[in-house]
This record gives structure tokens, C-alpha cells and sequence, in this order.
């Protein structure tokens, strides 16, 4: 099997990705994201292990943010990367979920007294959120830069 190099795009370094799909794929990991702590699959249980309220009305307009923002950084990594084919986004995304997600859940388990389950439900979303958007963005940039 050859040996893999890096790719890094030979763009100019102010290029950026659009950002329709950036949005899109955000939007579609924060409906995947509701889908996931409602009660047809981690809701009840959380709302079972987590006595916290739940957030107010005003906070769903606003969370949908989170995952556009997240979308656009990743946009961002796959077109500079060259991430066109599905493994190695999920590659790219599971890494991005070790290094910062997982650190920080474990963290909030370890030192700030977060139920593991509790931690594991949220880290599980986060984990499908940015598999989701990693796949998503890679399929459609890499046609979109395939159709150049």
C-alpha cells in the first residue's frame, strides 16, 4: 500500500469554503442532536440521572450556533485538508471528538463531579454531531471542488 502524505490545498490561504453547507449540516446535526435527547432515545434517561431544569425556550433559538459553528470550522479543516472521502472524515471527526470533547467530559467527570452517565450521554451526541457534519461536508465539498 503507498504511503499517505498530507494534502494541504494549494489554495490561497483566504479561500474560504462556502458557507451554505456549513450552515446546512449544522442545522441538520442540531435536528439530529434534538432526535437524541428526546425520549425516543436518551431523554428519559437523562432527565432521569440529571435533576437540571430544563433549558429556557429562548436557549433553542440560540443552541443551533453551536453546530454552524462547528460545521464552519470543519468546513474550513476538510478544504484545506483535501477530506473528500468519507473515512477520512470520520477520521477527522472522531480525532476532533478525542482531543477536545472527551477531554473535556472526562474532565467535568473527574474534577466537577458530572455523573459519567450523564457525561457519556452528551458526549455521545457531540461524537454523532460531528461524525454527521464531517461526513456530510465532505461529500459535499468534494463534489463541489470535483466539479471545478
Amino acid at each position: 500500500m503507498p504511503e499517505r502524505t498530507l494534502a494541504v490545498s494549494e489554495a490561497h490561504p483566504s479561500t474560504r469554503p462556502p458557507i451554505v453547507p456549513a450552515v446546512l449540516t449544522g442545522v441538520a446535526a442540531f435536528a439530529a442532536s434534538v432526535l437524541w435527547y428526546s425520549p425516543l432515545l436518551f431523554g428519559d434517561l437523562l432527565a432521569s440521572l440529571d435533576p437540571t431544569p430544563p433549558p429556557p425556550p429562548w436557549a433553542m433559538l440560540v443552541a443551533p450556533l453551536r453546530e454552524i459553528a462547528a460545521a464552519s470550522v470543519l468546513s474550513w479543516l476538510i478544504v484545506r485538508l483535501e477530506i473528500f472521502e468519507w473515512r477520512r472524515a470520520l477520521a477527522l471527526g472522531g480525532g476532533l471528538w478525542v482531543a477536545f470533547h472527551l477531554v473535556m467530559m472526562s474532565g467535568a467527570v473527574l474534577f466537577s463531579g458530572m455523573a459519567w452517565r450523564v457525561a457519556a450521554i452528551h458526549a455521545g451526541d457531540w461524537l454523532m454531531k460531528l461524525l454527521l457534519i464531517s461526513v456530510l461536508l465532505s461529500r459535499w465539498l468534494g463534489r463541489r471542488t470535483a466539479s471545478r
